[in-house]
């Protein structure tokens, strides 16, 4: 009677330890995980912010070409801040402005943001701001307005923008 006693007190003790190291690899498992989610959760959220300037242009109504100019100025400050490349496609941020509209096959798409074109002293972009200010009509007295359409935003695939495209209307 007394083995017996003590066999079950062993096995309670074993039964007890295993439901103690269950609950340890439990937790551990949820807690572990869960640092992962707030880990992407906050990549995520600094994409979403990193983006947000560009993004705000989609479908946007008034954009100017003084609009499109401070966004390739932004995108370049950035490109050269991160030493990335208009040859390369590991980050850099492209701002597109077409002369026409939408329905044309548009090959003159015009990279603001490419250095080996555009000098740092922006020459060939004050020829764009010129060239929009000339197409001033007497009648309504507005500069040309752009527009950057839904599909007109690309984004590489971890996220981050890529390249945005606007559209003489």
């Amino acid at each position: 009677m007394e083995d017996s006693a003590r066999f079950l007190y062993l096995a309670g003790g074993i039964l007890v330890g295993i439901l103690i190291l269950t609950l340890a690899v439990y937790l551990f498992a949820n807690f572990s995980g869960g640092a992962t989610n707030v880990e992407n959760q906050i990549a995520a959220d600094q994409i979403e912010q990193f983006n947000s300037p560009y993004v705000s242009y989609r479908e946007k109504e008034g954009i100017t070409i003084y609009d499109i100019v401070n966004l390739a100025r932004k995108a370049r400050d950035y490109n050269e801040r991160n030493g990335v490349s208009y040859t390369t496609d590991s980050g850099h941020i492209s701002v597109i402005r077409y002369d026409a509209k939408r329905q044309f096959e548009l090959k003159n798409g015009k990279d603001l943001t490419n250095t080996t074109l555009y000098r740092k002293d922006d020459s060939l972009i004050n020829d764009f701001l010129i060239a929009d200010r000339n197409e001033i009509t007497t009648t309504d007295n507005r500069l040309p307005q752009y527009i950057c359409p839904g599909d007109g935003i690309e984004y590489y695939e971890w996220g981050k923008i890529k390249k945005i495209s606007f559209y003489k209307k």
